[in-house]
């Protein structure tokens, strides 16, 4: 089949999507690490959400064999102070190599419909920046030359459209939700 030949029994999996940040503020990423081992799991991505995060995530990337990471701003981390959270993004490209470990990607950032305020006057404000904070990502993903990882909720079309406006590489774009 198709996946015998794709999957061999020495490649380990890649786990491209996940959140460590709780494991780790719990004493548990560890244990967590060494069962992902053991089962097979030879690397993974902790995704980037915000700025309390990206970080700690760099520090885990360093201090972790097989651990990476993504920095960006999530939709649903976007507030009215967005260009100042998503101006701190490209730094962590920029740091010298041998001080830090460098993100893989840019993200998860993208639009979220669903979890927007009942309130059709906030949930539109906040749609905006949602929209704004995206489009500032896409450029500095197409300045980079990195992948993205996008999230999308109830937002599908807007999200494809304004990737495709960008020119950003498909081939380099990974898309959650």
């Amino acid at each position: 089949s198709v996946t015998a030949r794709f999957i061999s029994a020495d490649m380990g999996l890649i786990d491209t999507h996940t959140h460590l940040e709780t494991y780790a503020r719990a004493g548990e990423l560890p244990a967590t690490l060494e069962r992902a081992r053991a089962g097979g799991v030879e690397a993974m991505i902790t995704i980037g959400t915000g700025t309390d995060d990206w970080s700690m995530y760099r520090d885990l990337a360093g201090a972790h064999r097989g651990v990476h990471y993504s920095v960006g701003l999530h939709p649903c981390s976007v507030e009215s102070n967005w260009a100042e959270a998503v101006g701190q993004i490209e730094a962590f490209w920029d740091e010298a190599p041998a001080s830090s470990v460098r993100p893989v990607a840019l993200g998860e950032c993208g639009l979220d419909r669903f979890h927007l305020p009942k309130d059709p006057a906030e949930a539109e404000k906040i749609f905006a920046w949602q929209r704004e904070a995206f489009i500032a990502q896409l450029a500095m993903v197409k300045r980079l030359g990195c992948p993205l990882f996008v999230h999308s909720l109830g937002a599908f079309r807007e999200c494809v459209e304004l990737i495709d406006a960008s020119g950003v590489d498909w081939k380099q774009t990974v898309f959650h939700c």
